[in-house]
């Protein structure tokens, strides 16, 4: 019987339930990894005085150009770069790690645990509840990171930065990034939002509402007898 017993754990990932939950880890793994893979890149050239000033910079996750050190004005005491936005990439990533860590357990939960998973009402339960919850949470994270995106294109385009460090008239700004890898970053996000709220249904027939199921944490106990008859 053991050698039958793997394959008939693994068929739920035949399911709708389970091959989508790969899908989200994908997805999931696909959104973190193409934002902390980015590296931009700025080459910044400016005549101060008698000299040639030479600065090359690399940006990278979390994103704080503030972090770079101090660079501009270019010709004067100098300062950091405008524009922090760490936090929108942070939390963007520890939204993905989490729903990853999230799909490899349920996918334990679905075929290890698989007979534990369908005979617990509240397991089922909790399972749509989180699921919904991973939403809202893809969806607030992807906004968040697509409004700092929009800023750090603002914040590292030739322009703002010619401005920022009060380049001359031969200052030269080279900013060879497309950021196509961050608009890849967000279009996963945003196709996690998609996934998970189309993925609810599956969850939700697995629920006691949809399948009338008593909750077993709602059934009272019956009413003690007393001289042969009920109260």
């Amino acid at each position: 019987m053991d050698q039958f017993s793997m394959p008939s754990k693994l068929d739920v990932l035949k399911e709708p339930r389970g091959f989508v939950r790969i899908i989200q880890l994908l997805f999931a793994i696909f959104a973190f990894a193409s934002t902390t893979s980015f590296h931009g890149h700025l080459n910044i050239s400016d005549v101060c005085v008698n000299k040639t000033v030479f600065i090359n910079m690399t940006f990278s996750y979390p994103f704080n150009l503030e972090s770079l050190g101090n660079v501009v004005p270019i010709c004067e005491p100098a300062r950091p770069l405008y524009g922090n936005f760490s936090s929108g990439a942070q939390f963007y990533v520890f939204i993905g790690v989490i729903v990853f860590l999230y799909c490899i357990g349920t996918l334990l939960l679905y075929t290890v645990f698989v007979s534990k998973y369908e005979s617990n009402v509240l397991l089922r339960k909790v399972d749509f509840g989180l699921s919904a919850f991973i939403v809202v949470l893809w969806f607030i994270a992807s906004v968040a990171w697509a409004s700092g995106v929009d800023k750090l294109k603002r914040y590292t385009s030739e322009s703002d930065i010619k401005v920022e460090i009060h380049g001359s008239d031969k200052c030269t700004i080279d900013a060879p990034q497309s950021y196509a890898g961050l608009n890849i970053s967000l279009l996963f996000g945003f196709s996690n939002v998609a996934l998970w709220g189309a993925a609810l249904w599956f969850l939700w027939k697995e629920t006691p509402w949809f399948r009338g199921e008593a909750d077993p944490m709602r059934q009272s106990d019956p009413v003690p007898e007393v001289d042969g008859s009920t109260l």
